[in-house]
């Protein structure tokens, strides 16, 4: 318990702050590519907005900073977002906080949680506990730069069906990524018609099929698309091995979540530079 308290007062690095930034961006693309619709202003308030909202339904924790450094109640609390923006969120809580608070929000990732500062607009009742708006704190700044990537920016998994790319697209989405699974070469290589960036995931064997067509359209693409290999499975030998060396970046181990997340985040941030985007890092 004293490791969570002293973890929710620590103020964010500026490495952090771009990865929340970046990470809500992602949430908020993969949302409109789906269709989610932005949502409307709750009743009985007025549209202060700088940001559209969209509508979720995401467990998060929470801890106020007050109890935080009085060391009283329990340390996380549990509610859940109701719609979130760049800048802030909606959320329901179990207790009435104070405008002003700060708080510090932990958005559940597939592998641990992803902190982010907060500080309270307004709180009313409502049915299971009390409505609050938060806005995020620490990202003013960033917020104003042109953001680097376009909504539709995908991770495209062209590998064989089955639980691994399920497993691997389960993993992603939570993690907010978009994503689209191509079964064969031609579904994948279609995805790089629109001329929109994209993160491309595949097997050696994919890469290579009809005589390396996906692996060159890819190159072809130049920087709007970053390569990743998964290289499990399969005996290293002069082809796989030279497959590897064109790729950007490859996935030793697809079964571990956070050696996963690693390397597609690494795949956004390269993106986002080659957009001229600031990454983060």
């Amino acid at each position: 318990m004293k490791a969570e308290l002293r973890d929710a007062l620590r103020q964010l690095t500026e490495a952090e702050l771009l990865e929340v930034r970046d990470y809500v961006d992602r949430l908020l693309a993969r949302l409109r590519v789906e269709g989610v619709a932005p949502s409307g202003v709750p009743e009985g308030l007025r549209d202060k907005r700088r940001f559209e909202r969209y509508s979720v339904d995401l467990p998060i924790s929470y801890l106020p900073h007050s109890a935080a450094r009085r060391r009283s109640g329990p340390a996380l609390r549990r509610g859940t977002a109701r719609d979130v923006s760049r800048g802030g969120l909606r959320f329901v809580a179990g207790e009435r906080l104070r405008v002003g608070e700060r708080i510090s929000l932990y958005l559940p990732r597939p592998a641990g949680t992803r902190k982010l500062l907060a500080e309270v607009c307004w709180s009313r009742p409502c049915e299971g506990g009390f409505e609050c708006g938060a806005r995020f704190v620490g990202l003013e700044g960033l917020l104003d730069q042109r953001p680097g990537l376009p909504h539709h920016c995908a991770v495209v998994l062209a590998c064989e069906p089955g639980p691994r790319r399920a497993a691997l697209r389960n993993l992603l989405v939570k993690d907010g990524y978009y994503v689209v699974e191509a079964n064969g070469v031609p579904e994948a290589a279609r995805t790089l018609q629109s001329g929109e960036p994209v993160i491309m995931i595949g097997a050696p064997a994919m890469f290579l099929a009809e005589g390396e067509r996906l692996a060159r359209e890819c190159e072809d693409a130049g920087k709007r698309v970053v390569t990743i290999v998964l290289r499990e499975g399969y005996e290293p030998n002069p082809e796989t091995e030279a497959l590897v060396a064109r790729c950007h970046d490859h996935i030793a181990n697809p079964d571990r979540p956070a050696e996963v997340l690693v390397v597609v985040e690494r795949a956004w941030r390269r993106l986002a530079a080659a957009a001229g985007r600031r990454p983060s890092t």
